[in-house]
């Protein structure tokens, strides 16, 4: 009978360590599965507030975008303009000279300079008894 004790004893003894290991085993990998959920949550919470960061600027660089295109309409009207008042103001600049009228196909627009070479040219070139 002290042998049967004994050995029940021993048998007990061995389950209830195996049980321990089984209970530690299991609390570690809580412990790390915890760990782990709780870098994911920190990842994701940094995730979250750059990618709203990121949202933001978009928004603000597509209003940058929207106001820089109406400003440089406004710059290319303003250029045409200026430019149908530069050419206004340079035809009436242009005077006829006595070799008769340049022809504006062979003449690019807007370039006093050249007018004068090219009626200079002809000027010389003109026969004598017209001068």
């Amino acid at each position: 009978m002290i042998v049967a004790v004994v050995v029940a004893k021993v048998a007990t003894h061995s389950i209830v360590e195996r049980m321990k290991r089984r209970i530690a085993n299991v609390d570690a990998e809580k412990s790390r599965i915890l760990n782990e959920l709780k870098v994911a949550r920190s990842k994701k919470s940094v995730v979250t507030a750059n990618l709203k960061k990121l949202e933001m600027k978009k928004a603000k660089l597509k209003g940058k975008i929207s106001r820089f295109r109406q400003e440089l309409k406004s710059q290319k009207g303003e250029a045409e303009h200026r430019q149908q008042v530069r050419d206004a103001a340079r035809g009436k600049l242009i005077r006829p000279t006595r070799a008769g009228p340049i022809e504006d196909s062979i003449l690019p627009p807007a370039r006093p300079r050249v007018l004068a070479a090219i009626a200079m040219q002809r000027r010389l070139s003109a026969p004598t008894f017209f001068r």
